[in-house]
């Protein structure tokens, strides 16, 4: 731009970060704070693996599934105990079973944590979900949720 006389170059804001596949959790605000102003942003993508151009990227959400269940000893009375890993089992099934490829829905239970010790039901469990969409108020298809 400065080559051919343009100014637009001093309107042009770059930032670099390093953290973007998590979340960009160290430098959101300073892009926040940098894109106060513009007016649009170009999120520079390498090409995909067959050499094609990225000119679009899904939505995404990450959630957390927190499951409280009630602890007991698993040997001395596990009539008295209800398992949050059981409960959070039944949950990431019905999680992944949102999967909709056809309509670009994806939904991944891709960390789970839970229990304090093997002899015990677990009285706490948690999932950490990833969800992509393609298109904005797009809903998983009735054969799939």
């Amino acid at each position: 731009m400065k080559q051919t006389g343009q100014t637009g170059y001093k309107h042009i804001q770059i930032i670099l970060n390093s953290d973007e596949e998590i979340g960009s959790p160290s430098s959101a605000s300073l892009i926040s704070e940098k894109a106060a102003n513009k007016k649009f942003a170009l999120i520079l993508e390498p090409a995909r693996t067959d050499g094609s151009l990225v000119t679009a990227r899904r939505g995404c959400g990450q959630f957390k599934v927190d499951i409280v269940g009630v602890a007991a000893h698993s040997g001395i009375e596990p009539e008295k105990g209800r398992s949050a890993i059981e409960e959070l089992a039944h949950k990431i099934i019905a999680l992944h079973r949102l999967n909709d490829q056809q309509n670009g829905i994806s939904v991944n239970v891709g960390m789970i944590e839970g229990g304090s010790a093997v002899n015990t039901i677990a009285s706490h469990a948690a999932a950490f979900v990833d969800v992509r969409i393609s298109e904005k108020g797009r809903k998983a298809s009735s054969s799939s949720s």
